[in-house]
């Protein structure tokens, strides 16, 4: 029989026993509320179908996530921790398509400290979508642009698995060091998520798949994976 008194106190003793993280929480809930309240307008669009907070396809993303970016982190900025244009925070933004917060909310949040002794390394990879860096209009970035048909989101999901790859490589890692990897969309994967995604290596610790779409209207699938060296859940 569940005893809410001692979940209650079990909660209470992990939040105390933790409460350092009660800054990092603080802090990036601070800097994401700034990005759709700090006086600027990033273009964000509601969607009355999916009832979730999505931008236009910008024609240039790393424009677009720059100013986003300007006013997501000012509060990091204001504490001297997001200099020179750089970015400390990777993020996975998503929409959800049910039961959708009434604003953007944050739900979870990673930090690091110093492990000399850690006997394995720990990483966060941030969300990717099915679009190409670099210079040429949204369009012509993007995987099949508008389609949502088996073989368009199999070829979606392919080039975002070999993105994710390409993150981890250059970080070090590879598929055998994921503990967690996530995917976000509204289309139905499930045919090939065996041969696509759990063959090649991505689904050792189990695959998530949120039903929520990616954060730019026009992109149908997203991920990301992390490797955390411990994860609390509060």
């Amino acid at each position: 029989m569940i005893d809410p008194v001692k979940i209650l106190q079990r909660a209470w003793r992990i939040l105390w026993n933790y409460r350092a993280l009660w800054v990092f929480g603080l802090i990036l809930a601070l800097a994401a509320g700034g990005s759709y309240n700090g006086g600027g307008n990033n273009g964000v669009q509601w969607r009355e179908d999916s009832q979730s907070y999505q931008t236009p396809p910008p024609e240039s993303m790393q424009e677009f996530f720059r100013d986003f970016n300007r006013e997501y982190v000012q509060t990091l900025a204001r504490w001297g921790i997001y200099t020179d244009e750089v970015n400390p925070v990777a993020r996975t933004n998503v929409c959800p398509a049910y039961d959708a917060p009434p604003e953007p909310a944050l739900y979870a949040f990673s930090y690091t400290v110093p492990a000399p002794m850690a006997k394995r390394g720990s990483f966060i990879i941030a969300g990717g979508g099915e679009a190409r860096d670099g210079a040429g209009s949204f369009a012509g970035r993007s995987v099949r642009l508008g389609e949502t048909t088996p073989e368009a989101m199999r070829e979606k999901v392919r080039f975002v698995m070999a993105e994710m790859e390409r993150r981890l490589a250059a970080l070090g890692f590879s598929w055998k060091d994921a503990l967690s990897t996530q995917t976000y969309t509204v289309q139905d994967i499930g045919a090939f998520v065996g041969a696509e995604i759990a063959a090649r290596g991505a689904a050792a610790g189990g695959l998530t798949w949120h039903f929520a779409r990616p954060p730019v209207i026009g992109l149908e699938y997203e991920m990301d994976v992390r490797g955390a060296a411990r994860e609390l859940l509060l």
